[in-house]
């Protein structure tokens, strides 16, 4: 465990790490088909709801994965996340798209023979001090390429949907490691619980705030 306290890792319950793997593959490729179908122009286009254009959005990406395969900075608190995601898209300086494509698919490729050697049990630092299984942590990268693909396709127009079943497993696997990014009001306020029902997993999920659960 490398000095990590068990009781400090977060581990996600429900699917199998292969799902997840699988999943990120599959989303990923989505993804940069996405990005090879865009126009010269489409790379300067503002995405709606953010503060990048479609090519910084990309670059984005391969800042996420690069948290995988050898980038160990870490924002120690939530708030510091969007200057080091900033910091990651200028440090790329990218605005080709065909090239970004290119960049995001090799650092893919590397990431994804690190994962074939692991078991998903390892624990892996996210950000703002917390710790998670390989397992539960990879459902934030299947989150970026899920919301951000729908991001970069409603500001060039193209299409992107979101299987269900995916959505159903990365909020599944996400959930538990929300903790850093629940608001203080919530977290102090008066307990509250909220349940899902996904008929893909044939689960429900309880999730429980409030009072610093």
């Amino acid at each position: 465990m490398s000095g990590i306290a068990e009781d400090r890792v977060v581990r996600s319950e429900g699917f199998t790490y292969a799902e997840m793997v699988s999943a990120i593959e599959r989303t990923s490729s989505r993804f940069i088909a996405l990005l090879r179908s865009l126009g010269l122009d489409d790379g300067r286009k503002p995405v709606p709801g953010l503060d990048w254009d479609v090519a910084q959005t990309a670059a984005h990406l391969i800042g996420i994965v690069m948290r995988g395969t050898g980038d160990r900075r870490r924002a120690p608190t939530v708030q510091e996340l969007g200057d080091l995601n900033l910091t990651q898209i200028t440090e790329i300086g990218e605005q080709d798209i065909p090239a970004i494509a290119d960049a995001l698919e090799q650092r893919l490729a590397r990431q994804l023979a690190m994962l074939s050697a692991a078991t998903g049990d390892e624990p892996f630092e996210l950000h703002a001090g917390l710790f998670a299984s390989v397992k539960t942590a990879l459902s934030y990268e299947l989150w970026d390429f899920l919301v951000h693909g729908y991001d970069i396709a409603r500001a060039t127009g193209r299409s992107w949907t979101v299987d269900p079943s995916d959505a159903a497993l990365d909020v599944l696997a996400v959930l538990p490691a929300l903790e850093p990014w629940v608001r203080s009001d919530v977290r102090s306020g008066p307990e509250k619980q909220i349940a899902f029902t996904f008929s893909q997993i044939e689960q429900a999920i309880v999730v429980t705030v409030g009072d610093g659960s």
